[in-house]
């Protein structure tokens, strides 16, 4: 399974690293449970990950998140051939992928890959007796049960913190869950920035599973992402009606209408340039585009100047087509009919 955000948007960013928390700790439980003593992968772990450092640093226009770097997406950033960029040409060279992420050809960028077979646990599959009782013991049960009576939260609370008071490791868990996940009220989602890998854990049923047996801890794992599921969904999409499907060979296609059903269309190829000067072939087309189509894993960019100058704008489509009616979307409203060169690469390129 890999993830990344230049395909779903900042959102999906701050999420996916909440999904490589839980990966991290399944694969320290998982080592633990076969190998039978503390895991350290020559260190790399705490070294980096605790610490959110990233070897050898990142690139510009991007920061360190748990090891991986990320691009500085609310900058306008975004991630492409492996470095981040408003807009690139062309692709710098080679890449190498930082640890526990992978080449994704179909997109030609490295994403956190989740080495971890899912597909025996599904809505129908009975949660194990091991997953049952993580969750009754994950201080989040109390908000997620949502208790009808306020007599029973109450009892839960003065339950647990008796507990505490006689055992000084409940006491320092309880401790912890109230510093990290707000308990016994329930934690906010940071909205701006990546969850830490304590408050990542108020929610997960990984760090609260006793009975470690591999099928459990795998169970509790795919049941842990499958909270964020919804965030990563790709839908196919389609431009305006009757807009036709973008060709496979082409990088883009431009229209001068808003449904593509009149006047003129033209194909842009991988790599290609364009110019639409006074006297060329090309005049037809200058400031007349009203409809951009972006082929998957491209990137197209309009210019308000006949040299690659002035005003501009850039569409990245990731794992799908990406359309735009420019004068229907207020950040591109601007170049409505307002472009005289453009350009569009292709990852891959």
């Amino acid at each position: 399974m890999g993830l990344w955000e230049p395909n779903f948007g900042f959102v999906a960013g701050l999420v996916s690293f909440s999904v490589y928390h839980r990966y991290v700790l399944f694969k320290k439980l998982l080592h633990q449970l076969e190998h039978g003593h503390q895991w350290n992968e020559t260190q790399y772990y705490e070294s980096y990950y605790e610490k959110s450092v990233c070897i050898g640093g990142c690139p510009a226009h991007s920061h360190c998140e748990w090891g991986i770097c990320e691009c500085d997406t609310l900058e306008g950033y975004n991630q492409m051939w492996g470095r981040c960029a408003k807009d690139i040409k062309r692709s710098p060279g080679k890449c190498t992928c930082r640890r526990d992420m992978k080449w994704r050809e179909q997109i030609m960028e490295c994403q956190i890959y989740l080495d971890v077979d899912c597909s025996t646990v599904t809505y129908a599959t009975p949660p194990s007796s091991a997953v049952l009782d993580a969750l009754e013991r994950n201080p989040s049960k109390i908000y997620i049960h949502g208790y009808s009576r306020s007599r029973e939260l109450v009892d839960a609370i003065v339950k647990r913190k008796s507990k505490a008071k006689k055992d000084p490791t409940l006491a320092r868990e309880l401790a912890k869950d109230i510093v990290y996940c707000n308990w016994p009220h329930g934690k906010s989602v940071p909205t701006r920035r990546t969850e830490s890998k304590e408050e990542n854990s108020c929610t997960s049923l990984l760090s609260y599973i006793e009975r470690k047996q591999k099928e459990d801890l795998v169970e509790a794992f795919c049941r842990d992402i499958d909270a964020y599921s919804v965030v990563f969904q790709v839908k196919e999409t389609s431009g305006p009606q009757p807009c036709p499907k973008i060709p496979t060979t082409s990088c883009a296609v431009v229209y001068d209408s808003h449904d593509c059903s009149g006047g003129w269309s033209l194909q842009i190829e991988r790599g290609e340039q364009r110019r639409f000067r006074y006297f060329s072939s090309d005049w037809k087309y200058r400031n007349d585009i009203d409809t951009v189509g972006v082929r998957s894993g491209c990137t197209f960019t309009g210019f308000s100047g006949s040299s690659f100058d002035g005003s501009r704008f850039s569409l990245t489509a990731g794992l799908t087509d990406r359309w735009v009616v420019l004068g229907e979307e207020s950040q591109y409203q601007h170049m409505d009919q307002n472009i005289e060169s453009l350009q569009c690469v292709c990852r891959g390129l």
